[in-house]
């Protein structure tokens, strides 16, 4: 089995610039979760934590999008058995976080 950790960072470096000029915020939260979860597998956890909690933390109600970033945090945090700090609560509906990621793309 080969994988390229150096070839996906680039790809997803390469994602983000794109992203970032063409406005594809929903796309660009998925790259920073991916980034992540890269830091994860190389063993970089307080990095990926952090990064994680940042990506959760950035929007009021990102919607859909927190299934891409609070299930890998749940997983890293109890690999390094976390103290209490909750999880983020589930969002309310996913027409409120498209909604917030609109007003944090203009």
């Amino acid at each position: 089995w080969y994988l390229d950790l150096d070839d996906l960072e680039r790809c997803v470096d390469e994602g983000l610039t794109f992203t970032a000029e063409h406005g594809f915020r929903s796309h660009a939260y998925n790259l920073e979760v991916h980034r992540n979860l890269l830091a994860m597998r190389r063993g970089r956890w307080t990095v990926a934590e952090t990064g994680l909690r940042a990506l959760i933390d950035q929007l009021d109600d990102p919607g859909m999008l927190e299934v891409y970033s609070v299930p890998p945090l749940a997983r890293l945090r109890t690999r390094r058995d976390a103290d209490d700090t909750p999880l983020p609560t589930p969002p309310s509906t996913f027409s409120s976080g498209i909604s917030q990621l609109s007003k944090n793309s203009g």
